[in-house]
């Protein structure tokens, strides 16, 4: 039993590290790689404007459709369809934080600004802070078994 609740978070946290991973080796490459386009004078307000309003609706949608989904697993009395739907709502709400992440490190690419490198900095310590410990996992699915 124990070495199934291992099994069970070793999988959710090696999910979690591939996505922080990538968003690192992104951060990284776009970084030190890959040469920044030169800065023009051109202008590019409106896109200026509705990204990072992408930016944020994606975190939002991430804890929505997270939220939505806890109502099914808290209904639910078996345990391993409450641990299936737990982890799909945690790896769609990763998956949701990581392309805010990656949309910042393209920003960055695309106007060569540093505030944008800065908020995918914080977008990226933000996805860091929903790491999958087992005292978060034992209070998000609300119970003291997760074997």
């Amino acid at each position: 039993m124990e070495n199934q609740q291992l099994n069970y978070l070793k999988t959710m946290q090696i999910i979690f590290s591939a996505l922080l991973t990538g968003q690192a080796l992104a951060m990284i490459i776009f970084y030190v790689f890959l040469s920044r386009p030169p800065k023009d004078d051109y202008s590019m307000d409106i896109v200026e404007i509705v990204l990072p309003l992408v930016m944020i609706s994606t975190t939002v949608l991430g804890y929505f459709l997270f939220n939505m989904r806890r109502k099914t697993w808290v209904e639910e009395t078996n345990l391993d369809t409450k641990k299936g739907v737990y982890r799909t709502a945690s790896i769609v709400k990763w998956a949701m934080f990581e392309g805010t992440t990656l949309l910042a490190l393209a920003c960055y690419l695309i106007f060569s600004k540093d505030l944008y490198l800065f908020v995918a900095i914080v977008f990226m310590a933000h996805f860091t802070i929903h790491f999958p410990s087992r005292e978060r996992v034992v209070r998000e699915l609300e119970t003291d078994i997760i074997d």
